[in-house]
């Protein structure tokens, strides 16, 4: 095990290949290459990858130094694991240009080049899915089939320069009376007006709160469509290969 920063938000470990977020229970691992920044505020220490952000308060400014110095050298050290890819992937690669060279002698280059674009467009479709999903869709989708929406109020927002997003900062009343004051872990896309508003957190977790508005969800939506129209491309290619064997078949 490497070093570990225990505080207020969660746990930190250093590990070998990536970093290990603990929190009430649950684990999440980041591995060095996805990590975009790494912001220190004292004893908090925030880590950055992509849209997602991870925050520690560590007890003492030692424990801090030690960690920050030792994720800074995990970062620049190289990754084994990307050096050994390449040759993981190598026969797959090997069998791939094969068969386009097959399909090049048998039926020509445009249904090679139509094959390339299909796969390009599957490739396409799938990684704006995932971003998506990751990004806009899943935490709503969480909070709408487990969270409770309540009267409440954003007292303001935190802008953060390591990913141009905002954290609205949040304060309400749970249904069993306890009032929370929590910085919202979900970024908005435009700022809501400050004052009173509508706000869904789950019971579990009341930090795991959310401010109304729907513009991630369109976003979201958006996203969804984008991708499902990626996937007429390979599908409509298909169906015009199809046709045009059984049609020189009769």
């Amino acid at each position: 095990m490497g070093v570990v920063l225990r505080g207020s938000g969660g746990t930190f470990v250093v590990g070998t290949a990536e970093l290990v977020f603990v929190r009430r229970g649950r684990t999440r691992r980041v591995p060095y290459a996805a990590i975009t920044g790494c912001e220190r505020d004292g004893r908090r220490v925030s880590v950055v990858a992509g849209l997602e952000r991870f925050e520690v308060v560590g007890r003492t400014g030692d424990a801090v130094d030690a960690f920050v110095t030792a994720l800074d050298a995990a970062r620049r050290r190289p990754s084994l694991a990307g050096r050994r890819l390449p040759v993981v992937r190598r026969p797959a690669v090997l069998i791939g240009a094969a068969f386009l060279l097959l399909v090049w002698i048998l039926l020509g280059p445009l249904v090679v080049l139509g094959l390339l674009i299909s796969a390009l467009a599957s490739w396409c479709a799938r990684q704006v899915w995932r971003g998506t999903w990751k990004h806009f869709l899943a935490d709503w989708w969480h909070l709408r089939r487990r969270g409770v929406t309540v009267d409440g109020e954003i007292t303001g927002y935190r802008d953060s320069r390591a990913d141009h997003t905002k954290y609205p900062k949040l304060l309400f009343t749970t249904e069993t009376g306890r009032r929370v004051a929590v910085e919202s872990p979900h970024f908005v896309v435009l700022r809501i007006p400050e004052g009173p508003a509508a706000i869904t957190y789950d019971p579990e977790n009341p930090h795991n709160a959310r401010a109304g508005g729907i513009l991630p969800v369109v976003i979201g939506a958006l996203g969804a469509a984008l991708s499902v129209a990626l996937l007429v491309v390979p599908a409509g290619f298909l169906w015009i290969v199809v046709s045009a064997w059984f049609s020189a078949g009769r």
